[in-house]
C-alpha cells in the first residue's frame, strides 16, 4: 500500500516542491547569518585596543566577513532546505536549496532598499528641520534688528549723496566739455578739408 501511494503522489506531482522547506530554509539562512554576524562583531570588538595614540582597529575588512557569513550562511540554508524537502534524487535537493538562497537574496534585497528608505526619508526630514529652524531664526533676526538698523543707514545715506551728487555732476560737466570740443573741432574747416581729402 505505501508503494501505490508513493506512485500516486509522484503522478500528482512529478518535481515535488517543499516550499514548507524552502521557508524551513530561509529561516535557517537569517538566523545563521544573524549568529555569524554577531559573532564577527564580538570578535571586531574584542580586538579593539585603545592606546594614547588613539584607538587601533584589526586590520581585516568588514566586507570580506560579511561576504563569507552570507556564504557559510546561504550553504547552511540550502542544505537545510535539500535535506528537509523529502525528495531522494539530488537534482530536486539542488533545487530546493537554489530557490532557497533566491528567496533569501530577494528577502534580503528587498531589506536593504526598505532601510536605504527609510535612511533617506529621515535625511530629508532632518534636512526640511533644519533649513525650517534656520529659516525662522533668519527671520526673527531680521526682524529684531531692521529698526534699529534703520536711522543708521539713513544717516549714512544723508552724509554720503551729497558727496555722489557732486561726483556725479563732476563727471557730466567733463562729459559736456569732451562732447562740446568734439563739436567744435569736426565744424571748423579744416578738419571739414582733411575729411573730404580722406
Amino acid at each position: 500500500m505505501n508503494a501505490t501511494i508513493a506512485v500516486e503522489r509522484t503522478t500528482l506531482n512529478p518535481y515535488r516542491l517543499s516550499w514548507g522547506a524552502i521557508f524551513a530554509g530561509l529561516i535557517m539562512v537569517l538566523i545563521v547569518h544573524a549568529v555569524l554576524n554577531f559573532l564577527s562583531l564580538a570578535w571586531g570588538l574584542a580586538n579593539v585596543s585603545f592606546s594614547p595614540e588613539g584607538i587601533e582597529v584589526p586590520q581585516l575588512n568588514a566586507f570580506f566577513w560579511l561576504l563569507l557569513n552570507t556564504i557559510i550562511a546561504m550553504f547552511v540554508g540550502g542544505w537545510v532546505a535539500g535535506r528537509l524537502s523529502a525528495v531522494k534524487q539530488t537534482t530536486e535537493m539542488v533545487l530546493h536549496g537554489l530557490l532557497t538562497w533566491a528567496t533569501a537574496s530577494l528577502l534580503s534585497l528587498l531589506l536593504v532598499m526598505l532601510m536605504a528608505g527609510t535612511l533617506l526619508s529621515s535625511a530629508f526630514n532632518a534636512l526640511g528641520a533644519s533649513v525650517n529652524w534656520a529659516g525662522e531664526n533668519v527671520s526673527a533676526l531680521v526682524n529684531n534688528t531692521t529698526p534699529a538698523l534703520i536711522p543708521p543707514l539713513q544717516s549714512a545715506v544723508q552724509k554720503t549723496l551729497p558727496k555722489w551728487r557732486s561726483a556725479f555732476d563732476t563727471i557730466q560737466q567733463q562729459v559736456e566739455q569732451v562732447l562740446d570740443a568734439a563739436q567744435k573741432k569736426a565744424n571748423t574747416p579744416l578738419a571739414a578739408k582733411e575729411y573730404s581729402h580722406q
